[in-house]
C-alpha cells in the first residue's frame, strides 16, 4: 500500500422525505459537483440519500434509482473524482441500503449494509460481501453505518486489500439536542 494525498469532501445533507427526494435532488447532485470541481478526488454522501433513508410501504422506482446513478456518474466523468453515495439499491428479492462507488468510468461497485436495525429491516436486505473496490483513489472498503460497530468488518476489508475506509453514515444521535451524543457510534 503506498500513501498518497486524497483531497476528500464530506458531502452533509439534511434528512429529506422520500416524497421530497425529486425537489431536493437537483441541489444534492449540484453539492456533489461543487465538491468535485473544488479539487476533492473522494467524495462521500450519505447513507440513504436516495431517495431517503426512510423507504416506506411504496415500491421505489428503478428508473430514479438509474437516473440518480447517471447524474453522479456524469460528475464523475466530467470532474474526475470518485463519489460513494448512499442509496436504495434493487435486488432479486428486496432493496438493500446501499453505498454506490462512482468513478468516472462509472458505477466500480456497491456495498450493501450488512448489519441492519430492527427498523432497516422493513425495507431492506442484509448484504453479504465484503470486497474492496478498485478506484482511480486507490482500493475502498466500503460499508454502511452500523456495519461500523463491527469491528471485523473493517478489519476483513484491510486484510482484502482496501487502502481507505469508507463508511456512509445517516448519522443518528437519538435526540434533538446534538450536543447530547447518546448513540454509541457518536462516543
Amino acid at each position: 500500500m503506498s500513501a498518497r494525498p486524497t483531497p476528500v469532501a464530506a458531502v452533509q445533507t439534511r434528512a429529506h422525505d422520500r416524497t421530497d427526494f425529486v425537489k431536493r435532488w437537483p441541489e444534492l447532485v449540484a453539492r456533489i459537483a461543487t465538491a468535485a470541481e473544488s479539487g476533492a478526488r473522494l467524495i462521500v454522501v450519505p447513507e440513504g440519500t436516495v431517495p431517503a433513508y426512510v423507504i416506506g410501504a411504496e415500491p421505489v422506482d428503478s428508473q430514479l434509482l438509474e437516473a440518480a446513478a447517471q447524474d453522479v456518474i456524469a460528475v464523475a466523468s466530467r470532474t474526475g473524482a470518485t463519489i460513494v453515495y448512499g442509496g436504495a439499491r434493487a435486488g432479486a428479492d428486496r432493496l438493500a441500503n446501499a453505498a454506490y462507488v462512482v468513478t468516472p468510468a462509472g458505477i466500480a461497485g456497491y456495498a450493501d449494509k450488512c448489519f441492519l436495525w430492527h427498523f432497516d429491516r422493513r425495507w431492506f436486505r442484509a448484504g453479504e460481501a465484503l470486497d474492496p473496490i478498485d478506484t482511480p483513489v486507490g482500493r475502498l472498503g466500503v460499508f454502511v453505518c452500523a456495519d461500523g460497530r463491527i469491528p471485523t468488518i473493517g478489519a476483513a476489508l484491510v486484510a482484502r486489500g482496501a487502502e481507505i475506509l469508507v463508511v456512509p453514515t445517516a448519522w443518528v444521535t437519538s435526540g434533538r439536542d446534538p450536543q447530547a451524543l447518546e448513540n454509541l457510534q457518536a462516543t
